[in-house]
């Protein structure tokens, strides 16, 4: 993999990144229904598949509540861990609004100006992240992670019991991801002799 260029934009989602959205939903469902669910039951990313038709019916509703993507805590270290990508390039998040909630792209926004000081330019809304022209994807999406890659460009997989197999670096947690990205600085260039090789 080529190394990242000087001063790079990173893309970083936020459910599934810097954002604990799993937890507090099947924590709210749990609260609404009594159907105890734990993140090691989800094992794909299709969260209405998994559900069912009357559980995702809740979910929805909890999802689309004003306030829910507001109040969503931080994944461990990602606070530290933005600040060092900013340290050394920029960093824009990319993320997709749940279109039901007529809220959610304006709590997703306070959120990340609450706890990142994000600025609106520091913000992409896109349910397609290839349209963003960044050098390099930090996801948990699947189906995201596959068309970044598609197009030969570098992304991290953050490993959740919903993204096994799915292509990218993967990365454990934000001082893994850190690691990687300074990994990939430093990374030599292929030579032009193994260039030809290949």
């Amino acid at each position: 993999m080529p190394p990242l260029p000087p001063s790079p934009t990173f893309g970083v989602d936020v459910d599934g990144v810097v954002a604990d959205l799993v937890r507090p939903l099947l924590d709210a469902l749990f609260s609404r229904t009594g159907t105890r669910l734990r993140i090691e039951d989800i094992t794909r990313f299709d969260l209405a598949g998994i559900l069912g038709p009357a559980l995702w019916s809740v979910a929805t509703d909890i999802l689309a509540s004003p306030g829910f993507a507001l109040d969503l805590p931080l994944l461990p270290h990602a606070l530290e861990g933005v600040a060092s990508l900013r340290a050394i390039g920029r960093v824009v998040f990319v993320t997709s609004p749940f279109s039901p909630s007529p809220t959610w792209a304006h709590d997703r926004f306070a959120w990340l100006a609450r706890h990142f000081a994000a600025t609106p330019a520091d913000v992409v809304n896109a349910a397609d992240k290839t349209l963003f022209r960044g050098d390099l994807l930090i996801d948990d999406s699947p189906a995201q992670l596959d068309a970044w890659t598609r197009l030969d460009r570098p992304a991290i997989r953050v490993a959740h019991p919903w993204n096994t197999g799915a292509p990218g670096i993967v990365a454990s947690d934000w001082r893994e991801i850190v690691r990687i990205v300074e990994d990939l600085m430093h990374a030599e260039p292929p030579s032009a002799d193994s260039a030809v090789q290949a």
